[in-house]
C-alpha cells in the first residue's frame, strides 16, 4: 500500500472558460508501483469519497477521470440526464452551469448524480481549485499481489458496499 496526495501525481492546468477549465496532467515519471493492476481509494479532507479498480486502464488515467468528474471542473466531463437534473436542482450549481455547458462533451468522462451532490456541498472549495486544494485529495494505492485470495473486483465491490464512499454508485 502506498499513499500520495494528488499534487504529487498531477499538475493542475487551468485554461479556458470556467467552470470546465481544468486538466489534471499526470507527472512523469509515473511511480513504478502503478505498473500493476490494483485498487485505489480517493480521499478528500480525510473522507473516503471513491474506491476504484484499475486493471484495464492505466491507474493515473482512472484517477484523473475521477478528479475531473468529482470536482465538476474537468474540461471534458459529460453530464448525463440525471446529473443535469441534479445541477438544475442545486441552488449553487444551477447559476454556474448553464444549459450549453451541461449539453457538451458527450464523449467525455461521465459524471453522476452522487458526484454532483458531492461537488455541490463543496463548491466553495472546488470553484477555487488550485494546487493547494489539489493537495487535499489523497490517493491510497493497493497494487495486486500474489497473496490475494480474492479477485480485485470482488475486493473493490466489498469495500464499496462496506465503506459506502459518496461518489461511488
Amino acid at each position: 500500500m502506498k499513499t500520495y496526495n494528488a499534487y504529487e501525481l498531477f499538475d493542475l492546468h487551468i485554461n479556458g472558460n470556467f467552470p470546465l477549465n481544468c486538466q489534471f496532467v499526470a507527472k512523469t515519471p509515473v511511480p513504478p508501483t502503478f505498473a500493476a493492476a490494483g485498487i485505489y481509494m480517493l480521499f478528500f479532507d480525510q473522507e473516503i469519497i471513491y474506491i476504484g479498480l484499475a486493471d484495464n486502464q492505466p491507474v493515473l488515467e482512472r484517477i484523473q477521470m475521477q478528479l475531473s468528474t468529482i470536482t465538476l471542473r474537468g474540461e471534458t466531463i459529460f453530464f448525463n440526464p440525471g446529473s443535469q437534473i441534479a445541477v438544475k436542482n442545486s441552488v449553487t450549481l444551477n447559476t454556474v452551469f448553464n444549459p450549453q455547458i451541461l449539453g457538451k462533451n458527450a464523449s467525455g468522462p461521465e459524471t453522476s448524480v452522487n458526484r454532483v451532490k458531492y461537488a455541490d456541498l463543496r463548491w466553495d472549495v472546488f470553484s477555487r481549485l488550485d494546487k493547494d486544494i489539489l493537495k487535499r485529495f489523497v490517493i491510497v494505492w493497493l497494487p495486486e499481489n500474489e497473496c490475494q485470495k480474492e479477485a480485485l473486483g470482488e475486493i473493490k465491490n466489498r469495500w464499496v458496499k462496506d465503506l459506502k464512499p459518496i461518489c461511488n454508485g
